[in-house]
């Protein structure tokens, strides 16, 4: 942009000289080489600065993608580190439920165990008692038949 206009207002001032004076006078064209010359230093000059300006800003834009980069890259250690922090705080606290848990079956089902037993021996003295009971009655029929034959 710039050094293309630079380029073309030399040029047209080149041109312009020439059409005003004609190519006649020696001393003319000395004067002409010598702006010719000036341009050419000019142009050179200002595709240098442009050079110059192209790299520098090449090189941030390098410098911003690098940071960007690199501060990406930060944000994501900096979550995948969460992420595993708060995997094993969760896996941790299901560990921990679940021991609660176990414990309390375990004290529960040893509960229901003692009262199932319980019921089992209080099934049984009442069998026992039963037991004693009809074989009483029976004892006494049998006595009290024996004494109706006697």
């Amino acid at each position: 942009g710039q050094y293309r206009r630079l380029l073309e207002e030399h040029m047209q001032k080149v041109d312009s000289l020439l059409e005003e004076q004609g190519a006649t006078d020696l001393s003319l064209l000395d004067t002409r080489i010598k702006e010719l010359e000036e341009s050419r230093l000019e142009l050179a000059k200002a595709k240098e600065d442009f050079d110059t300006e192209v790299q520098k800003r090449y090189g941030e834009w390098i410098s911003r993608l690098k940071d960007s980069h690199s501060a990406s890259m930060k944000s994501l250690e900096e979550a995948s580190t969460l992420n595993e922090s708060t995997m094993k705080k969760a896996l941790q606290h299901e560990r921990d439920i679940h021991e609660k848990t176990m414990v309390r079956m375990q004290h529960e089902h040893a509960k229901q165990l003692e009262i199932v037993q319980s019921t089992i021996a209080d099934e049984r003295k009442e069998l026992a008692r039963a037991q004693q009971l009809f074989e009483e009655t029976l004892r006494l029929k049998y006595q009290s038949m024996v004494e109706t034959l006697q």
